[in-house]
């Protein structure tokens, strides 16, 4: 097992004079005290560390993918047979963690962590996000301006279409500083407050996936429309499909 160096890192130096003290159970961080000159010399150092643990193991990767896809089927057949049903309902649940899982291996795939180059690993994915209103492209962009902008208070912005009223709403959650929410109107209140209720995450395959990803790209990014219409029809389609054939695997 490989271990972080940190032999070459500098040594922890608060901020300012260098006189003061740490507060009392203060975690101090290698960077605190260091100019801009040090902080990107240690930086680099530590890209050079970790990139060891950058290389992947492809038949690992395979392994991960084909045993999440078994789990799936073997569970997805399982809420599809009549069977007892509480039985039904433990796979059901089961079934969903499984999804879960492989929207784990997708979420790596799209950063090009994982089956890089590999065109049925792209075919794969991209339909599995379509399923999961997840369209890769949309998915990329807000992923990647999360992971861009992650930590850092960017403020309001003005006419946003999106229920979320701040440029932080694409890909994360929105941050309203409180001069700003003592500011901000009603509508813009309420919008905020709902954007941060547990019920947004509770009830995340409508709000987050289907409305704030799909539905809001249809009318605010041209480009995006063709991906997002189609992971709508898709979803719809198997809804209606199953609603009218099999209502109880629905139900599952």
């Amino acid at each position: 097992m490989r271990t972080l160096d940190t032999s070459t890192a500098p040594p922890y130096c608060p901020a300012g004079s260098g006189q003061e003290q740490p507060l009392p159970g203060a975690i101090p961080w290698p960077t605190d005290g260091l100019n801009r000159e040090q902080l990107a010399r240690h930086g680099k150092e530590l890209i050079r560390q970790t990139l060891p643990f950058t290389v992947e193991n492809r038949r690992l990767s395979w392994w991960h993918f084909y045993s999440t896809l078994l789990v799936i089927g073997l569970f997805g057949a399982a809420v599809a047979m009549p069977l007892w049903w509480p039985l039904r309902l433990a796979c059901s649940v089961l079934l969903g963690l499984s999804l879960v899982r492989m929207f784990v291996l997708y979420h790596d795939y799209m950063h090009g962590a994982i089956l890089k180059g590999s065109r049925f690993a792209e075919v794969f994915f991209k339909t599995f996000g379509l399923l999961l209103m997840a369209p890769p492209t949309l998915w990329k962009q807000s992923h990647d301006y999360h992971h861009g902008h992650s930590c850092q208070y960017v403020g309001a912005e003005q006419n946003r279409l999106p229920l979320l009223s701040t440029h932080t709403d694409l890909g994360t959650f929105p941050l309203l500083s409180t001069e700003e929410y003592a500011r901000a109107g009603r509508l813009k209140r309420l919008r905020y407050r709902i954007a941060r209720h547990p019920l947004m995450i509770l009830l995340a395959s409508f709000s987050i996936f289907i409305f704030s990803i799909c539905m809001v790209s249809l009318i605010t990014q041209p480009r995006h429309r063709l991906w997002s219409l189609l992971a709508l029809a898709l979803n719809l389609a198997s809804a209606i499909a199953l609603a009218l054939l099999a209502p109880d695997i629905l139900l599952y």
